[in-house]
């Protein structure tokens, strides 16, 4: 095969493997509370959008999401939560990922910004915008009995214990995927 084949079969085995860990993580591994699921779920659609890119972690954790809820529902698959994933995977690509951007002929030199700086916003936008606002948005679609703003609430707690989980693990998966480009990806 040509080198380049090999780099594409490489990848999609890769993406295939992430997209089994989403779905093994998200359906045998994570826990749901009364308010708000609680896992891992998020670590395999970041190391795709490090590695990769925000496409790639936004399918990635799509693709996931809709295997779980096909193949072992836990009630009515919802559509908006789905989206919801996906956006989470775009953000962890546009922001963790090290390749240029460049968008309608505009470079996106933000990107260049330390570690932390990364982390910490790629972390608060997942857990505090779409986790926190969106999400509960799409939830309380479901529920008649309670208004936005009290399942709002009940979910702040466990979305700042997710962000402090995003930000601990996000420098250690930005490390595992460091390693596994020099020793795997690159070759």
């Amino acid at each position: 095969m040509k080198t380049s084949q090999t780099q594409a079969l490489r990848k999609l085995i890769i993406l295939s493997l992430l997209v089994a860990m989403t779905f093994v993580l998200d359906r045998f591994l994570s826990f749901i509370t009364p308010v708000m699921k609680v896992g891992f779920m998020f670590i395999p659609p970041m190391i795709a959008g490090i590695l990769y890119g925000p496409i790639e972690g936004m399918i990635v954790y799509a693709v996931g999401d809709l295997l779980g809820a096909l193949l072992i529902p836990k009630g009515a698959p919802l559509i908006g939560l789905t989206v919801c994933y996906a956006l989470s995977g775009i953000i962890y690509g546009l922001f963790l990922n090290e390749k240029p951007l460049k968008l309608f002929g505009i470079d996106f030199t933000w990107r260049k910004v330390g570690l932390i700086p990364n982390v910490l916003i790629a972390s608060a936008l997942v857990c505090f915008v779409v986790d926190l606002f969106l999400k509960t948005a799409v939830l309380n679609t479901l529920s008649t009995d309670k208004t936005y703003w009290g399942v709002f609430t009940s979910r702040l707690l466990p979305s700042a214990i997710m962000f402090a989980l995003h930000v601990a693990l996000a420098p250690i998966m930005l490390q595992l995927c460091k390693s596994l480009k020099k020793s795997f990806i690159n070759k």
